[in-house]
């Protein structure tokens, strides 16, 4: 599982699962541990269980800044507290938010020639390391003698490129694309995609291993690269 960090609708992970058979005042605490995740586990949440016909619901939602482990115990609280079972461990992955914030303008022809402006969003902790990562652009690009084509299949490591970043504050950068590309005459369709190698052992930010930013072509079909 991963978030988008601080991006509106992608930046909440729900923690939630079913108890069954829990005794009555039984409750359920959740303990978290961030990254580099070797200090002892936290509690950050605690909710008392309602059983009905013998099962009770929980969820917690956690937005972590970086990669977090988290698991769930149940308890029976008071005086005499005492951890009745306790949930396998589940790891939270943190990507960076991003927002487009330009417009696609009309293609000149016979070289079509686009700004791209992206503003990537990171924590506070690991901002200027992730923002001076080397980001690639992939272009994927369908020509057709008169009627549009369908969207490219296969997008391709862009090398008529330049680009630029800019700080605009603590947690936020704009880069700045301008693509050049071919299209003569003809009918087009294009898409694109950025990306930049995901350091997560390094850092706790973005998914661990590899996902193929960097590799000479990816699948235009929206997966995660990093």
């Amino acid at each position: 599982m991963f978030v988008d960090f601080e991006q509106k609708g992608y930046d909440q992970a729900k923690l939630q699962g079913v108890v069954t058979g829990a005794p009555a005042g039984s409750a359920v605490e959740l303990f978290s541990s961030t990254f580099p995740i070797k200090a002892p586990n936290t509690r950050v949440a605690s909710a008392e269980l309602v059983p009905s016909a013998g099962k009770a619901i929980y969820s917690f939602t956690e937005s972590p800044q970086l990669a977090t482990r988290y698991l769930v115990e149940l308890v029976l609280p008071g005086p005499n507290a005492k951890v009745l079972a306790r949930s396998a461990p589940s790891v939270v992955y943190v990507a960076a938010g991003s927002r487009f914030d330009g417009t696609y303008t009309t293609c000149g022809r016979p070289v079509c020639h686009e700004t791209l402006s992206i503003t990537f969003i990171f924590p506070p902790s690991i901002a200027a390391r992730e923002s001076a990562k080397r980001w690639y652009i992939y272009l994927g690009l369908s020509l057709a003698p008169s009627k549009e084509p369908p969207p490219p299949k296969i997008e391709y490591l862009h090398a008529n490129l330049s680009a630029s970043s800019s700080e605009i504050g603590p947690t936020s950068y704009k880069k700045t694309l301008r693509l050049s590309f071919t299209i003569g005459n003809e009918a087009y369709r294009w898409n694109w995609t950025i990306c930049d190698r995901d350091t997560e052992s390094a850092d706790g930010f973005g998914l661990p291993g590899y996902h193929g930013c960097g590799a000479s072509s990816v699948e235009a079909s929206g997966g995660y690269l990093g």
